[in-house]
């Protein structure tokens, strides 16, 4: 009725409930509000942690990160990280330029909060984790080691632990997909998802004891995973269902038995050959920990850089008329930086390190701005 007639609704009246809150409780807040009052659709606990800092760095990291086959030709093509259910199907973007949108962002690239769960939990060699359910492989193991791991380290999560994640994905799909051709699969559809994901993580452990790790950069720049790749884990993965076969001959069930850290175990002691030319897709593990490190580098320019541009010119104008008033007048070289900084000027390393040290003096002896809260200052 609306699209044949636009005034048809012009008298009707939505209630709406709007509730304020102070920005340093917000986050904890938010979730609950979604979590308690939303009683008309199923809310799934990894939907409350769409708003955390994690889920909305990966979000920012995925719109920015082009794959290497994005060309002129082709245009810019990314994967699409879906923070919160049915994103990509109500993205703004999408509703603006459709086309546009799909050419960049596909729906094979599409990755959703509780599969990159899933897919860290396979770099992490946890196949008796990821048996368990999305849900719980989410909340009760991949989010909490997230947690831990943010609170000592944020840096950690950065393009490159993006790109991993996503060259996981990849593997596991191509996996997926080719283990049901191998004649030896037979009627075995009801396990495909764990004969994928434990033998990949056998793979990692078999590479993993000889000093090495697959080489994700690698499926990172081709988008694809090398026949050999390929070959070696359809291998480990006959050898695992003749395992199954042995277990299930026991009357163990199986579907339960995947859960079980033993499993894994017995996974991991299982005798399988390596293929000689694996060797051309691992890398050893201190080129793959120096990489980490260049990473983490690049991540903590990147937020040093992101902290201080996205200050707005009303923080600036105020830090100024702070500053004359309780400290002195701002040399000329601070007066220039902070009108660079006001009118969005691109500015350098240098540049925002002398910005931050006069945030920090000004912060230490009384100055106060909303925007300062969870700003980090320190090196």
């Amino acid at each position: 009725e609306w699209k044949k007639n636009p005034d048809s609704v012009t008298r009707v009246n939505v209630p709406m409930k709007l509730t304020v809150s102070e920005p340093d409780i917000a986050k904890s807040i938010v979730p609950r509000i979604s979590q308690y009052a939303n009683t008309q659709n199923a809310v799934k606990k990894s939907d409350l942690d769409s708003n955390d800092e994690f889920q909305k760095l990966m979000e920012r990291i995925s719109r920015n990160t082009r794959i290497p086959q994005s060309n002129n030709a082709v245009g810019s093509r990314k994967w699409y990280y879906e923070r919160t259910r049915n994103q990509f199907q109500q993205d703004p973007e999408r509703e603006r330029n459709s086309k546009e949108f799909l050419r960049q962002y596909d729906k094979s690239r599409k990755i959703d909060k509780a599969d990159f769960g899933k897919y860290r939990c396979m770099i992490l060699m946890l196949p008796h984790r990821i048996a368990t359910s999305r849900e719980d492989c989410y909340n009760k193991y991949f989010k909490p080691m997230v947690i831990e791991k943010w609170n000592k380290d944020r840096d950690f999560f950065n393009v490159g632990y993006f790109k991993e994640t996503v060259a996981a994905a990849i593997l596991y799909k191509k996996v997926y997909s080719e283990i049901p051709k191998r004649d030896w699969f037979g009627n075995r559809s009801s396990i495909k998802a764990p004969l994928t994901y434990y033998s990949i993580c056998k793979l990692f452990d078999m590479l993993d004891s000889k000093g090495c790790r697959l080489n994700f950069d690698m499926i990172w720049e081709n988008q694809s995973v090398d026949d050999v790749v390929i070959r070696q884990i359809a291998n480990i993965a006959k050898t695992f269902s003749e395992y199954i076969d042995r277990i299930q001959a026991n009357g163990v069930l199986i579907t339960q038995w995947f859960k079980r850290e033993e499993c894994w175990n017995d996974v991991k002691k299982l005798t399988v050959e390596m293929d000689p030319e694996m060797g051309k897709f691992a890398i050893g593990k201190s080129e793959y920990e120096n990489e980490k490190k260049k990473n983490e580098l690049t991540e903590r320019k990147s937020r040093d850089i992101n902290s201080i541009v996205t200050l707005t010119p009303a923080f600036w104008k105020q830090l100024s008329l702070w500053y004359e008033k309780n400290i002195g007048p701002l040399s000329a070289a601070q007066s220039t930086l902070v009108k660079q900084a006001q009118a969005r000027s691109s500015l350098n390393e240098a540049q925002i390190k002398k910005l931050k040290v006069l945030i920090e003096s000004a912060k230490q002896n009384g100055f106060q701005n909303k925007e300062l809260s969870g700003l980090e200052l320190k090196d």
